[in-house]
């Protein structure tokens, strides 16, 4: 799988947290930069960061080297569901954060940053506007790039109808054709086509514009990003955050339910899309062999090519639910001569450890760089699709009858590879991450592997005692994961022979119990191997 490694990275090889983050700005060259705050050494550093990348930034994450630790991040998991999300309110940083001890170190930047309040079910919510445009809209850098620029969404388009719940959508050639897939349709039609989720898209660029003009510093002195939050009823939301009594700072938003989408059909087409017309001509074939990983220095400076056919990276995707499923049909309006012949290879691509220099800034026909797509969206139809919602209960239970134990949790994909690294339905299957720490600072994991297909798989509990930081551990984590999908679902033993472990089974679902279960298992990795 493709990855990438974030620049400028001032930090060496420690391991940092993003830990919030600052303004959006308009830097030279009319390229949109966002603030990340990183936490190192209890100290705040600031770096700018192209609004590109805002699909994959998200707040809790663990880096190392400019590169994500994808099983390492702040926070539990937690469900819940949202009567309406536009009754509420929004307040700054400061504010909120003081509710959680999440210190902000007296940056100014960070502290005027804005965040969504809300009440549901008796239970304080608080999400800043960042991570709800991260969520909601930028789940790719066309889209993400499209934010703050006046009429982003129209410019993507060539041409659009929509009548007796039908809608046409004929994509303009800014969109690369790695993403023009049925999930990107479907999520485009929701915020194209859905009057008020068009209107909170745009008030991004709007809100950010006029906070400039009010300001008298400009684009480029940099802004707090602030939408207007569309009315979301009904929704079940599950999220990656803090929790203290009855109030829930969200870090990210791991899936949500939106409303029934405006239609039934949707017809889409691209430059891309086209009917193969094959001719008898002896011109050969060309076949460019592609490595099996590439990877991806983000390079801030250069430009971006145009580029059609991008590379995507695949990072771990927020669900959207829906409640309707529409018929979306493919149209070719171009038509592509295939000559027939013998088969040779035209070049080897490039691909394996070394780093491509590439941009998500938006591609210029004098760019010299690789430009490269994102995929962090996927589209379901069922509100509990992993199943997972009991072990998230366990998990809540188990820290708040053990305060002493320090928890935090993630969801990552399995790898690909084998048929189990995907559920039926064709979603991937994902994996919770439970890093638990006890007093003495000794860390063991708890890996739940996602079961809707009601797959035989004990929950497993981990120590990785010969690895002496959390880079380490995820690269242990990453191969364990890696054998079992290799290993047909099952866990491997011979890898487990060399490692602290113990499985236990999934004899009750009580979330008091199963949390006393665990318990049980992880204090003896924590206490014996002192």
């Amino acid at each position: 799988m493709a990855s990438i490694k974030l620049r400028p990275w001032p930090f060496k090889g420690r391991i940092v947290k993003l830990h919030w983050f600052g303004h959006v700005r308009l830097a030279e060259g009319n390229k949109w930069r966002i603030t990340a705050a990183f936490e190192d050494r209890r100290k705040i550093e600031l770096i700018q960061f192209p609004i590109g990348l805002l699909p994959v930034l998200k707040i809790g994450q663990y880096y190392q080297n400019g590169q994500a630790l994808i099983s390492q991040a702040a926070g539990n998991i937690y469900k819940a569901y949202i009567k309406d999300l536009s009754d509420g309110l929004t307040e700054n940083s400061l504010d909120v954060c003081r509710i959680f001890n999440y210190f902000l170190y007296g940056n100014a930047e960070l502290i005027q940053q804005n965040v969504w309040c809300f009440q549901s079910h008796g239970t304080y919510y608080y999400i800043p506007h960042v991570e709800l445009v991260r969520a909601f809209f930028a789940k790719n850098k066309v889209l993400a790039n499209a934010l703050l620029r006046p009429n982003g969404l129209v410019y993507l388009l060539y041409h659009h109808h929509f009548n007796n719940r039908q809608a046409i959508l004929d994509f303009s050639r800014e969109i690369p054709a790695s993403v023009v897939n049925d999930d990107f349709v479907q999520h485009f039609s929701w915020v194209y086509l859905i009057p008020e989720v068009r209107n909170s898209f745009e008030s991004v660029q709007t809100n950010v514009y006029a906070q400039a003009a009010a300001s008298n510093y400009g684009l480029a002195y940099g802004q707090a990003v602030e939408l207007a939050v569309p009315k979301l009823v009904n929704s079940n939301f599950t999220f990656r955050g803090k929790c203290i009594d009855r109030r829930v700072l969200i870090y990210e938003l791991l899936s949500f339910s939106a409303v029934e989408l405006l239609v039934d059909r949707i017809d889409y087409s691209h430059q891309s899309i086209k009917r193969r017309v094959f001719s008898n001509s002896p011109k050969k074939k060309r076949i460019s062999l592609q490595g099996k990983e590439q990877n991806f220095e983000i390079n801030n400076e250069d430009l971006a090519r145009e580029d059609t056919h991008q590379p995507v990276v695949e990072s771990e995707a927020t669900q959207m639910i829906f409640v309707n499923n529409p018929e979306i049909n493919r149209v070719a309006k171009y038509e592509q001569q295939i000559n027939q012949g013998d088969s040779y290879v035209s070049k080897q691509g490039k691909g394996g450890a070394a780093f491509i220099a590439a941009s998500v800034d938006e591609s210029i026909a004098g760019g010299s760089i690789q430009p490269i797509e994102f995929k962090t969206l996927e589209i379901v139809y069922e509100t509990d699709s992993f199943e997972l919602e009991d072990f998230y209960e366990m998990i809540k239970r188990l820290e708040e009858i053990y305060p002493k134990l320090r928890i935090s949790m993630n969801l990552v994909n399995l790898p690909p590879g084998r048929k189990f690294s995907w559920l039926p339905d064709g979603r991937r299957r994902v994996c919770a991450i439970v890093n638990v720490c006890g007093a003495g600072g000794r860390t063991a994991y708890i890996l739940e592997v996602a079961r809707p297909d009601q797959r035989s798989l004990s929950t497993l509990i981990v120590q990785f005692p010969q690895e002496e930081n959390r880079e380490q551990e995820e690269k242990a984590i990453k191969e364990l994961l890696i054998n079992l999908v290799l290993n047909s679902g099952n866990w491997p033993t011979k890898l487990l022979k060399n490692l602290n472990h113990t499985k236990l089974r999934h004899t009750s679902t009580d979330p008091h119990h199963w949390a006393e279960r665990v318990y049980e298992k992880i204090i003896y990795f924590l206490l014996k191997f002192i």
